[in-house]
């Protein structure tokens, strides 16, 4: 059954055009500090559908930097929408690949070598905090009050193994 929601989550997150996080930390019948994890999704046709994704116990003290670290967590052990939205985002700068068939071998050659170089620029870019080249992400974080240091590890890994 477990397997069955992700599937169909999975399913969602390709589906849908925008989506939100929202966090609640609570503390539950045995004093025990946990962050809850929901997901807002908007379809193409405006309908919505808002998901559990996880209750995260959190170990030790509660400050922003334990909840952060807690998410953080959950983001690197999990395909979390936050990464799919960062993968929509390269993959439309992509865009030009499906087209690649007609085009000469060299303007291919040299489009892929310009993106490489892209990528360099990026990676350092999001290294020093800075994201403005992804901006539904930008907006996406803005709107939530996150940091890209949410994601900065898995984008800046991810950016390098497209040298």
């Amino acid at each position: 059954m477990a397997e069955d929601l992700s599937e169909q989550l999975n399913k969602d997150i390709h589906e849908c055009v925008f989506f939100s996080l929202q966090f609640d930390e609570s503390t539950d019948v045995v004093d025990t500090s946990q962050l809850c994890i929901f997901m807002r999704i908007v379809f193409k046709d405006m309908s919505t559908k808002e998901e559990l994704l996880k209750i995260i116990p959190s170990k030790g003290k509660t400050r922003d930097e334990d909840l952060f670290q807690t998410f953080s967590d959950f983001v690197n052990s999990t395909q979390l929408p936050v990464k799919m939205a960062y993968l929509k985002i390269l993959m439309g700068h992509l865009h030009w690949l499906a087209e690649s068939d007609a085009m000469p071998l060299l303007e291919v050659s040299n489009k892929i070598k310009a993106f490489r170089g892209k990528t360099e620029i990026w990676r350092m870019r999001v290294l020093n905090g800075i994201a403005d080249m992804f901006p539904q992400l930008t907006e996406f974080w803005d709107t939530n009050k996150l940091s890209v240091e949410l994601v900065r590890n898995p984008i800046r890994c991810h950016l390098t193994s497209l040298k």
